[in-house]
């Protein structure tokens, strides 16, 4: 769990090598790497499965680990605060739903 709002740097192999990510960004990244996706694509418009589930679990845990409110989360992920908050109750769901 990330305590302070502080920016991440990450080192990349690639020719852009320091990005600066704020709290949401890292835990979109994170999510990313978990799912075996990249941060572009998590970011990005596309709804297949593959990136919409890892999708709605960063929104849901950047609204459980940070300070941003639903607008800045979705400004992260290039949505609408709605949708944000339907990631959130998605997730909400499931975990609920595996755990009866």
């Amino acid at each position: 769990m990330h305590t302070l709002n502080a920016p991440r740097v990450i080192l990349s192999a690639k020719p852009r090598t320091y990005h600066c990510l704020g709290p949401v960004q890292t835990i979109a990244l994170e999510e990313a790497e978990k799912a075996g996706i990249t941060l572009p694509q998590i970011l990005g418009a596309q709804r297949c499965q593959k990136l919409v589930r890892p999708r709605h679990k960063a929104m849901w845990r950047a609204a459980r680990e940070t300070l941003a409110n639903l607008s800045e989360i979705g400004r992260v992920f290039n949505r609408d605060h709605t949708t944000v908050m339907y990631a959130i109750a998605k997730v909400d769901a499931e975990i609920k739903a595996s755990h009866v």
